[in-house]
């Protein structure tokens, strides 16, 4: 069997990472959002309300759901990996101390 070791450290550490990377991600769409929207005041025409509904449509559908996985996997990260295997490591230990 194969000898495997949990930082629990590590992984806390890899899931604030990931959180502030998402958080990053939705501060620098927003702004994305905001040129899009500017356009408005100096683009007319087909072009750019067909670029404009595009932009729109990519966004409704991939922005919030993006972040939202994202930080499951982030409170998974936390609580199941990080906390959970510690606290479930100290509940074997207690265990097994109890049948020496």
């Amino acid at each position: 069997m194969a000898d495997h070791r949990i930082d629990t450290d590590k992984v806390s550490g890899v899931a604030k990472s990931l959180h502030q990377v998402n958080e990053n991600l939705h501060q620098d769409f927003s702004s994305v959002i905001k040129a899009v929207n500017g356009l408005n005041n100096v683009w007319d025409g087909g072009a750019a309300w067909a670029a404009e509904n595009a932009f729109n449509k990519i966004k409704n559908k991939y922005e919030s759901q993006r972040y939202t996985v994202v930080e499951n996997y982030v409170r998974f990260l936390t609580q199941q990996v990080g906390e959970g295997f510690v606290i479930t490591e100290e509940a074997n230990k207690s265990l097994a101390d109890a049948f020496k």
